[in-house]
């Protein structure tokens, strides 16, 4: 620019593109920036905690959330070493045990007692006592079988990094001298009963630039872990690793194993390395945009992300295709290219599990799950649907084992409580089997499967009236965005609490959301479920439409949501509040920014919102792929654009937002949250932060700090909608 002439940057502009003075926020544990935390929080607790609705809404909350007649989860099963008997072990917080406890009832019990007798095995509360360290537990991860030994995953407050231990579960202690790391954001998987996988950063040096380990050591009992062999190092450019070990049975006899180790070279790219027995490692030639997804019965299934040409053989996306394994690794040869799954135009792959003798192939046909059962014979792929009677509703797999023929799921849907079923495989295949003639075989056809009921969740909210309805809105570009409503049927236009993600494959599926029911809900709020690009809803199309450059089809696709329920008249004009966490936290800070219009509230939950350094903030450097790259000049023009911290001005007239993050959060920085915030207070626009001192990516860690968390969060949304009574 020549000297005279007029810069047609704005002030703002000009102001943030000088080196942020607010760095001192991104001092995590710094005594100015916890001063400031200190101080945001006060004030927010003095607004919100005083109103007559805090306090029952957080005994509402707190009631579901350590209610003990919640349906108990699966983190594992173990078989004893007799292997007679196997257990279920499961992770548990209630108002005793607010840490949490390892509780365990045998398999038998739990599928055969709606309210099994638990056993006590850790208690979390007393060795945090005991050690003084806030500690969650996080996975189990038994030994493979026969073996009383498991791994437990330890965090301090609810982060990423964890610690972990060996504990012996037939003693019910932790194994004086056994595999033991530091704290860090570590990769763990057994290799055998004596070694272990083990990715863990010794130093800086060891990290790649998102902060995971980058070196995959074979670690054997009473070896030094930085002393163990290293089976697998990859570049700082990475993103993380990862080990599998598949092991196949026949019935309970382990006939096959296979060794993986997985580089992720960006989010949504990967390459695999298959190691042999004798130790060698061979690269897996995969195409780009090709995930591993299991090997079965000699085939190695894969899923394909974009369209490609692998072997000769066009690969289209959104497929799931097998080959010939033991060919392969015979003689390096890709052969025997076989369908397993195509979908339609509506249908969207979402994940496969493993049992004992099939796949179970979970994907989704206009965002309603399905179920099938797919099995290798006679050279060819069949696949059974495994539905049957669970009705309309969203499934969640609990738990399937390579080594049992059994599967247990969670039904969900809006206005039901969640139930609990078993399905056993091998009675079904059998039943199936024998009502065909010996020399034929059932093709993918469907059977008469009856699941079998385990229990099910007390009602958490009065559901008489509410309706759950589905529409389609019309996003800036013509495509057709489906979203789900929660209302009362007898109401008008309602003031209406909408959640969408928008990112990284992930959809967003039917639920049976109890702190919405009862807080929300019962008050007579409406609640939307938003189904927007970036998610996998309905394939890998649905996630790449928005990626980097394209980001902003995600945004239109929540404003024409929004929009379209005020035309149908479902709600209207300053009666609607937006929620989004993480990468929905991203999407939150936009709609607030770029559509105040339309946003009376705005909540802002662990986010990203620095879109030119996101990169450089704990695992930041992971998500370029998702987003681009602020070091590349043509990435950042379009980053900043939905950099909601860059994006914030003065003369707009913006809803009040709630900004709430977690000191504890490794995997999104909280400066983000605070120099958002910070901003918006220096701008002159009214602004709420809380940030929980503990409680990881999730925000909070116990039941009482998540209630409190979330009773702020609806107290802030029934008073800026108007929704005060029931």
């Amino acid at each position: 620019m020549s000297q005279g002439q007029k810069s047609d940057k704005s002030p703002n502009d000009i102001a943030l593109e000088q080196p942020p003075i607010d760095l001192w926020l991104e001092e995590v544990e710094g005594e100015s920036a916890m001063a400031w935390v200190r101080d945001r929080n006060s004030e927010t607790m003095h607004r919100l905690s005083g109103l007559r609705e805090f306090s029952e809404v957080r005994n509402e909350l707190r009631g579901i959330l350590e209610a003990r007649d919640r349906l108990p989860s699966i983190h594992a099963v173990w078989w004893d070493a007799s292997q007679t008997q196997s257990w279920v072990l499961n992770v548990w917080q209630d108002a005793q045990h607010p840490q949490g406890v390892l509780r365990a009832t045998t398999w038998s019990e739990f599928t055969e007692v709606a309210e099994p007798n638990w056993q006590i095995w850790l208690d979390v509360d007393a060795l945090a006592s005991r050690e003084g360290v806030s500690w969650v537990l996080h996975d189990v991860r038994p030994a493979p079988r026969p073996s009383s030994r498991a791994l437990l995953s330890l965090s301090r407050g609810g982060g990423d990094a964890v610690e972990w231990r060996e504990y012996d579960l037939q003693k019910r202690e932790f194994v004086e001298s056994g595999f033991r790391t530091s704290e860090a954001k570590a990769i763990i998987a057994w290799c055998d009963a004596e070694h272990l996988y083990a990715a863990w950063p010794a130093d800086a040096n060891e990290k790649t630039a998102a902060g995971y380990p980058r070196r995959m050591r074979l670690w054997g009992r009473d070896e030094s872990l930085i002393d163990a062999p290293i089976v697998l190092e990859a570049p700082r450019e990475d993103v993380l690793m990862w080990a599998y070990v598949m092991r196949e049975f026949d019935q309970e006899t382990l006939v096959r194993s296979e060794h993986f180790l997985h580089r992720f070279v960006s989010f949504h790219e990967s390459k695999l390395l298959w190691r042999s027995p004798s130790g060698e490692l061979r690269e897996v030639p995969l195409p780009a945009w090709v995930d591993f997804v299991d090997v079965r019965s000699g085939q190695f299934v894969m899923y394909v992300k974009r369209s490609t040409i692998f072997a000769g053989t066009p690969l289209q996306m959104g497929e799931v295709w097998s080959w010939d394994w033991e060919h392969w690794k015979a003689t390096g040869e890709i052969r025997g290219l076989t369908p397993l799954w195509k979908p339609s135009s509506q249908e969207a792959y979402l994940v496969c599990y493993e049992t004992r003798d099939a796949l179970i192939l979970i994907y989704l046909r206009d965002v309603q799950t399905q179920m099938d059962m797919c099995r290798w014979i006679d050279g060819r792929w069949q696949r059974t649907s495994l539905w049957g009677d669970l009705g309309e509703a969203h499934v969640v797999v609990d738990f399937t084992s390579r080594d049992r023929a059994q599967i247990v799921v969670t039904r969900h849907h809006e206005l039901e409580p969640p139930s609990q079923y078993l399905l056993d495989l091998e009675a079904l295949w059998a039943e199936t089997l024998s009502s065909y003639p010996e020399n034929r075989r059932p093709e993918n056809r469907r059977f008469e499967v009856k699941w079998r009921k385990l229990r099910q969740s007390p009602p958490r909210f009065r559901s008489e009236g509410l309706v759950c309805e589905r529409y389609f809105a019309t996003s800036a570009d013509g495509e057709k965005i489906p979203y789900r409503i929660v209302r009362n049927q007898r109401s008008g236009p309602a003031p209406t609490l909408i959640t969408a993600y928008g990112g990284f494959e992930s959809p967003v599926l039917p639920r049976y959301w109890s702190d919405v029911g009862k807080v929300w809900l019962e008050r007579g709020g409406a609640y939307i479920v938003a189904n927007i690009r970036g998610g996998s809803e309905y394939g890998p199309r649905w996630h790449q439409a928005a990626l980097r450059e394209n980001r902003q089809r995600a945004y239109d696709d929540l404003f024409a949501v929004t929009e379209d329920a005020i035309r149908r008249g479902l709600s209207s004009a300053g009666q609607i509040g937006f929620r989004g966490g993480s990468n929905g936290g991203l999407l939150a800070g936009n709609a607030m920014v770029q559509r105040p219009d339309l946003y009376q509230a705005v909540i802002v939950q662990v986010p990203l919102l620095d879109m030119l350094r996101f990169h450089r903030l704990l695992a930041g450097a992971a998500w370029v792929s998702e987003y681009g790259s602020p070091e590349n000049e043509a990435d950042r023009v379009w980053l900043r654009r939905y950099s909601p911290y860059h994006q914030v001005r003065a003369d707009q007239q913006l809803p009040e937002a709630f900004v709430t993050t977690s000191t504890r959060d490794d995997r999104v920085h909280p400066g983000h949250a605070r120099r958002f915030t910070q901003r918006l207070r220096e701008l002159g626009h009214r602004v709420l932060y809380f940030e929980n001192i503990e409680g990881g990516h999730a925000g909070a860690a116990t039941p009482a700090s998540k209630s409190e968390l979330l009773a702020l969060e609806y107290v802030y949304l029934l008073r800026a909608l108007k929704v005060v009574s029931k």
